[in-house]
């Protein structure tokens, strides 16, 4: 099925993987209607797509779950993402910074999400 969000533009190099992950439950978009394909990643959106993608499309159980409130910053966690930076974090996908906080709103960097992407292909 195409993707449903209106700035997914048809023929550009990542409407097939939107609409793809849309299908499966990966993707929901910031909005009903929004996806953002150009804008940056946080952190917290990066272990929410990890998350449903282990547990939607390769149907991998998330029983393990860390506890976020050793983080200074674990009460900036969004509502929808904290089971999955949970997750993520218990899985070693996420550690916390020397300054004790996640930082789940900041921009993923290449090198961070290499080093998911790595770890996910090792563990699943």
């Amino acid at each position: 099925e195409p993707a449903t969000f209106a700035d997914v533009a048809e023929g550009r190099y990542f409407t097939d993987a939107i609409a793809w992950a849309e299908d499966l439950g990966i993707a929901e978009g910031i909005t009903e209607t929004e996806f953002a394909p150009e804008g940056a990643v946080t952190r917290e959106q990066a272990a929410t797509f990890l998350y449903r993608f282990v547990t939607e499309y390769l149907k991998v159980e998330s029983a393990e779950s860390a506890d976020l409130s050793m983080y200074k910053d674990a009460d900036k966690i969004s509502s929808y993402a904290k089971t999955a930076v949970a997750w993520a974090t218990a899985k070693n996908l996420f550690e916390g910074f020397p300054n004790g906080t996640l930082q789940p709103k900041d921009t993923l960097t290449r090198a961070q999400l290499a080093k998911l992407l790595t770890i996910l292909d090792q563990n699943f």
